[in-house]
């Protein structure tokens, strides 16, 4: 049975501040503009003070969550899967309908058709873990033989406008931050490939949680969707409806883990900064993960 939002809480859990990391797929002011407003709903609705935080770079946010420095965390279901593990995040709510795809884009302008056309390239990704824009995009790349050389440039929204400003030739990115962007931008890039659906990100809480503060936000979340200001504040970072989510769901996530490592940490590609790859052995710097 959910605890209701509007139940009272001891003055000891709703004194504190509970810290929300958010994965910064986009540039730390697009991010604010976003979210804040939503969390600002979220603390009026729990009575929990609520606040926004991110980090410039995702292996940033990575070592973050690896030192759980997150009260509560939305992140991608690779990060979730390695970090509910070590650091003891665990799944609150995730989107009800929408899936998580990689994709490939190219300038809307230019020759490139297939995969294949990209042969030899320098290709553009937001960070070497980054799941859908990264991972499942350069372990298709490699499954097709397809040499490149790739660079981890921060952000999705670094992706785009280095391929938008011809830095590369193509880039890894999601269909959901690839439409976020300006309709001028997004006008200039084409999506070259798109792989299969995926459990999306998820919302989770961190072990030190308290098990009751972090039903209160779930269901906050999830009721979230149906109020009609609710509906706008979640439209605005991106979101429809939530739903309650359980680990169990990322076990087809969790199964992919042998095969990123041996496909893409063992991976000889060249790249402009060496040992910036993430692997689950070497993860956000942390020998043995």
């Amino acid at each position: 049975m959910m605890v209701s939002a509007t139940e009272t809480l001891p003055v000891t859990l709703t004194a504190r501040t509970y810290s929300f990391g958010i994965v910064p797929q986009h540039k730390a002011t697009d991010l604010a503009a976003r979210w804040v407003p939503l969390l600002q709903h979220l603390s009026t609705r729990t009575g929990l003070h609520i606040e926004f935080r991110t980090a410039r770079d995702i292996p940033t946010f990575e070592r973050q969550l690896a030192a759980g420095e997150h009260d509560f965390a939305y992140m991608n279901p690779f990060q979730y899967v390695l970090f509910q593990q070590k650091s003891g995040y665990r799944a609150l709510v995730r989107q009800r309908t929408h899936g998580l795809r990689g994709i490939v884009v190219v300038r809307a302008d230019s020759s490139y058709r297939t995969l294949q056309d990209l042969e030899g390239q320098a290709l553009a990704f937001p960070a070497p873990s980054a799941f859908a824009a990264s991972i499942v995009t350069r372990a298709q790349l490699r499954a097709e033989g397809i040499r490149i050389t790739p660079s981890f440039v921060v952000s999705h929204d670094s992706v785009y406008y280095g391929v938008v400003n011809r830095l590369f030739a193509g880039g890894g990115g999601a269909p959901e931050t690839l439409d976020r962007l300006a309709p001028a931008m997004r006008a200039q890039l084409r999506v070259l490939w798109t792989s299969t659906e995926y459990t999306p990100h998820v919302f989770a809480a961190h072990a030190r949680v308290p098990a009751s503060v972090a039903e209160i936000l779930r269901q906050a979340l999830i009721e979230t969707s149906h109020d009609p200001r609710g509906k706008r504040l979640l439209a605005a970072a991106g979101f429809r409806e939530l739903t309650a989510a359980s680990d169990k769901e990322y076990e087809s996530v969790r199964k992919l883990v042998p095969d990123i490592r041996a496909t893409l940490c063992a991976a000889t590609e060249p790249t402009e900064r060496p040992g910036t790859w993430l692997c689950p052995d070497t993860f956000a710097g942390t020998p043995g993960f």
